[in-house]
């Protein structure tokens, strides 16, 4: 055999060689087939619930935000902050399995579907009654909601048992989000919106009218927001792990902390806006 003809054939068996490796490698992200890894948690989160979490026209920010990246980086994960668009498409991509974990939502069984919620919640979040103080009412309770007009954020639920017991109740309408909500509400195309009291208190702070409205008390109810991992990602293994830093976390007061040191960001963020 000629040398060319033996380097021929020793490229040749190179080739099939590395058509052996690579069907044997592992595959994207580091998993096999059989044992897929988690390489990256990606999370995302509504980009329209401040002081929780929102998007800054750069990067998702808020106290979700930084109590998810703290327990990552206590558990060792690598992860990435990524704005996917608004809620409704933050809840597909979720369901699509196009990312890997959704902070902080509310536990329904709808989402139970897809999602894999870690059990400890991260924030108690109330929810009040916002009202153009023009257009006040008496009330001390669901009952007096019932022959009132209402508005929801798409995407948001009032979260448990009683909160969708309440929501049955209840003639409410869908508008985009908290903004769209209080633009129905100042025009008189809804009575009331009920949002989460922090969340309500922001978006007023970003108004220049935000002093015609008030949220009533009492509020509606208390509910609670969960981190969930979609369940088809291979980082939802540690849904153990991450509850147990979170749950020490909070004893601390870590969750509490990040909360009111992102209301002031926000308010930092809006005073250097104008």
């Amino acid at each position: 055999m000629s040398t060319r003809t033996n380097a021929r054939a020793v490229r040749a068996v190179d080739a099939l060689l590395a058509v052996a490796l690579v069907a044997s490698s592992p595959i994207a992200l580091g998993s096999t087939a059989g044992n897929p890894t988690c390489d990256r948690v990606i999370v995302t989160a509504d980009p329209s619930y401040p002081p929780f979490h929102w998007y800054d026209g750069h990067r998702l920010r808020g106290a979700s935000i930084d109590l998810t990246e703290e327990v990552l980086r206590r558990l060792g994960l690598r992860y990435e902050i990524r704005y996917v668009g608004p809620w409704m498409r933050v809840l597909s991509k979720a369901q699509a399995g196009q990312v890997d974990m959704v902070v902080t939502l509310k536990d329904t069984p709808e989402r139970r579907v897809y999602l894999s919620y870690v059990p400890t919640p991260a924030f108690d979040n109330r929810i009040a009654v916002f009202v153009a103080k023009s257009r006040a009412f008496p009330f001390a309770g669901v009952d007096d909601l019932a022959a009132h007009r209402g508005g929801v954020s798409a995407g948001n639920e009032l979260g448990g048992a009683q909160g969708r017991a309440i929501a049955e109740r209840l003639h409410l309408e869908i508008g985009l989000d908290a903004r769209h909500n209080f633009e129905k509400l100042k025009i008189g195309r809804i009575d009331y919106f009920l949002t989460g009291y922090y969340t309500g208190q922001a978006i007023l702070d970003q108004r220049a009218d935000g002093a015609e409205f008030v949220a009533l008390r009492p509020f509606l109810l208390s509910t609670q927001n969960y981190v969930a991992f979609v369940s088809s990602s291979p980082c939802a293994k540690f849904v153990s792990q991450f509850d147990s830093v979170l749950a020490s976390l909070n004893r601390s007061g870590a969750g509490e902390r990040a909360l009111q040191d992102n209301l002031e960001l926000w308010r930092n963020q809006l005073r250097s806006d104008h």
